[in-house]
C-alpha cells in the first residue's frame, strides 16, 4: 500500500494492548477502513485505506473520541 494511503492520528489515553485491540477492532468496521495498528506505547493509530479521499476523517475522530481518547494531532 502507498504511503499515500495512510493515515497515522496520534492519540491520548491509550494504556494498554486491550486498549490498542479496543481502537483497532472499532475503527477497521468504519467504511473504507482496510486495516489499523494502534500503538499505546506511541499513541499512535495509523490507518490504510485503499481510497484515501473517501476516508471518513470525521468519522475516525468521533469514533476515537466515543471511545474516550483526545486527538492530538492527525499526522
Amino acid at each position: 500500500m502507498e504511503k499515500n494511503n495512510k493515515i497515522e492520528i496520534r492519540i491520548s489515553g491509550m494504556s494498554c494492548t486491550g486498549c490498542e485491540n479496543r481502537v483497532e477492532n472499532v475503527l477497521k468496521n468504519i467504511e473504507n477502513v482496510e486495516s489499523v495498528n494502534a500503538n499505546y506505547n506511541t499513541g499512535i493509530v495509523e490507518i490504510e485505506t485503499n481510497n484515501i479521499k473517501d476516508l471518513d476523517m470525521d468519522m475516525i475522530k468521533e469514533t476515537l473520541e466515543d471511545l474516550g481518547y483526545d486527538i492530538l494531532e492527525v499526522l
